[in-house]
C-alpha cells in the first residue's frame, strides 16, 4: 500500500527543523525588525554585520552560560539578544527569558522600538518571506 505524503507539509517541516537548528538562518529569513533608518519593517540581515552573527551563535550555544561583550553603542546588540531570546522560546521547550533594564523607561523603549514578529514560522517557514514584507534591510 503506497502512502501519499503532503509535499508542502514536508517542506515546512524541513524548514522548521533548519530554523530550529540554526538561529542565524531563522533570523535572516524570518525575523522582521523595525529599522528606523530604513523606514519601517525589514528582514534582519547579519551578512554585513558579522558581530551580530557571532553574537547570535554565542547566545544560541547552550554551553555558553555567561557572556561578556565589549562593544560600542548603537550596534544592534539589544536586537540581537531579543532575537536570540525569541528563538529560544519558539524552538525549545520550557524556556524562560528575563530582560533586566537599568531604568523603566529603557525597558519601555526596548518593547516599543524593537518590534519583531516571526512571520508565522511555526506554521509555514517555506513561504520564504513573512507576509507584508517588501524589502530586506539596507545599510
Amino acid at each position: 500500500m503506497a502512502t501519499k505524503f503532503d509535499t508542502e507539509a514536508l517542506v515546512r517541516e524541513a524548514e522548521w527543523r533548519k530554523c530550529q537548528a540554526d538561529v542565524v538562518h531563522w533570523a535572516n529569513h524570518f525575523v522582521q525588525v523595525v529599522a528606523l533608518g530604513a523606514g519601517g519593517r525589514c528582514l534582519m540581515n547579519t551578512s554585513n554585520r558579522p558581530y551580530q552573527e557571532e553574537g547570535l551563535r554565542m547566545l544560541a550555544d547552550p554551553s555558553q552560560r555567561r557572556i561578556i561583550t565589549l562593544k560600542s553603542r548603537q550596534v544592534g546588540w539589544t536586537t540581537t539578544c531579543a532575537v536570540a531570546a525569541l528563538w529560544w522560546v519558539l524552538f525549545h521547550a520550557d524556556q524562560y527569558v528575563l530582560f533586566i533594564s537599568r531604568r523603566e523607561d529603557d525597558a519601555r523603549t526596548f518593547f516599543t522600538r524593537r518590534t519583531m514578529r516571526t512571520g508565522g514560522c511555526r506554521t509555514g517557514c517555506a513561504s520564504g518571506r513573512p507576509s507584508g514584507l517588501t524589502r530586506p534591510c539596507s545599510e
